[in-house]
């Protein structure tokens, strides 16, 4: 709840005595009821006296009441417990507490009350303590706003936050505090105020590998007052990982120090689609192996690799033999349960670094770092033998054998002379009845 600085501790008849010290008793008296009209002329303002001694109870109500609540102010100074008649029941041990401890209430409180219509308003109370010459307490007086609306719009912002899995938090960098909103707990996994927000707690749940990205961002805002925007993860107690996207920026207290505050949105699901779309951009559709143009980026950071260390990559070209008359046999629908079937064993076929591509129809691309001549005739032969293992495609067994044409290369190769030597090299092979055949390579 937005802070509004309480009334200093005076009554309103002190508080004339402010427009000139040498007033006599009766201009402080027409000053404190000037100053009382100017305050009650504001319509969400109504000023009150609560009797603390000898007997509890309302004493006086500004005309506004019957504005705010749609009570005639005689009717609630008649009935000295009115106000506990009007409050909500939750927030009567607040009312009472500051009635029975008036020396302990000095800050500010809100409370929720009944309209005449039924509705249920807020009022924000700010009050000051009237002392007898013996200095004991005998009344609160001071003001009351209406925050109704102010509350209800805030409800909004927290609705929309919770729709839109968006939290906010502050940190004061010289103080070291820190607040989170309800739903920053939740984006965390964490029940809303479940501990004491902290710095090094919220980096502690960022992800192990993003978690200098989001420290770095923070310290060079402090640093720079530039705002940040960043993307990392985070882990939740349950183990699940979700995605964020924070900002932050700089404010200035009005004492000149610095609060840190931003917000942290829930991005998982826009980065599941991100990667699906970038998955299918680049992967084979029927078989999920990389595409035509993942193979192309894959083999020229190969290649730039093989540079830089003077190592050979191997390119080996893969063509099945006889899979048109399968599809005549299987139809398209048999054709491409094989297809899926021999993608994974040559997948499975060629080491953890390699990438076997699909190159189209029944073609397919593998890329080997640093082999020499025998490791890139071993890959083909294993890569021809995981072909040629009958496939099952609802009990009818399909017996294929695969050509695989060998290039290598290394420094200033050119990718596609690579598997055009590739290619050139399979169909060598398959003229001579399908297996392994290895193209010349090209000098410097």
């Amino acid at each position: 709840m937005p802070t509004i600085h309480p009334l200093c501790d005076t009554s309103l008849l002190q508080l004339g005595a402010l427009a000139g010290e040498d007033m006599d008793e009766t201009g402080l008296r027409a000053a404190e009821d000037r100053f009382r009209l100017l305050i009650e002329s504001a319509p969400d303002i109504l000023t009150y006296r609560f009797r603390l001694y000898p007997e509890p109870g309302l004493e006086r109500i500004s005309a506004s009441v019957e504005v705010i609540g749609g009570y005639p102010p005689e009717e609630c100074v008649a009935h000295p417990d009115w106000v506990f008649g009007v409050v909500h029941p939750d927030d009567l041990d607040a009312l009472q507490t500051a009635i029975a401890e008036p020396e302990g209430a000095a800050e500010p409180f809100c409370l929720r009350w009944r309209r005449h219509n039924g509705e249920w308003a807020r009022l924000e109370a700010h009050h000051v303590i009237v002392r007898d010459e013996t200095g004991r307490p005998v009344a609160m007086e001071g003001v009351a706003l209406d925050v109704t609306e102010r509350y209800r719009l805030a409800d909004r912002l927290l609705e929309a936050q919770a729709v839109a899995h968006l939290g906010s938090w502050e940190w004061d960098v010289g103080t070291d505090r820190v607040t989170w909103s309800d739903e920053l707990y939740r984006l965390f996994g964490l029940k809303p105020r479940e501990f004491a927000a902290t710095y090094e707690a919220y980096l502690d749940r960022v992800h192990p590998d993003d978690r200098l990205l989001a420290q770095d961002n923070v310290e060079r805002t402090v640093e720079t007052e530039q705002p940040f925007a960043a993307d990392y993860r985070i882990v939740r107690p349950n183990g699940e990982v979700r995605w964020l996207r924070s900002h932050g920026r700089i404010a200035r207290s009005s004492d000149g120090g610095q609060r840190l505050i931003g917000t942290c949105q829930d991005i998982t699901k826009q980065k599941e689609l991100e990667h699906a779309l970038s998955h299918q951009a680049l992967h084979d559709h029927l078989t999920g192996l990389p595409n035509r143009l993942l193979l192309a980026d894959r083999l020229a950071l190969a290649l730039s690799r093989a540079a830089r260390h003077h190592a050979d990559v191997g390119v080996l070209f893969v063509d099945l033999d006889g899979f048109k008359a399968v599809n005549d046999r299987l139809g398209h629908k048999g054709g491409d349960a094989v297809l899926r079937t021999i993608a994974e064993r040559l997948a499975a076929a060629v080491r953890p670094s390699d990438t076997v591509a699909r190159y189209g129809g029944d073609e397919f691309v593998a890329v080997c770092e640093e082999v020499s001549d025998g490791d890139a005739l071993q890959l083909a032969q294993r890569i021809a033998a995981a072909a040629d293992m009958p496939v099952d495609v609802d009990g009818d067994h399909v017996q294929l054998t695969a050509s695989v044409g060998v290039a290598l290369g290394g420094t200033a190769s050119d990718p596609d002379l690579l598997i055009r030597d590739a290619d050139a090299a399979m169909y060598r092979a398959k003229a001579t009845g399908g297996g392994v055949e290895i193209a010349p390579q090209r000098g410097p």
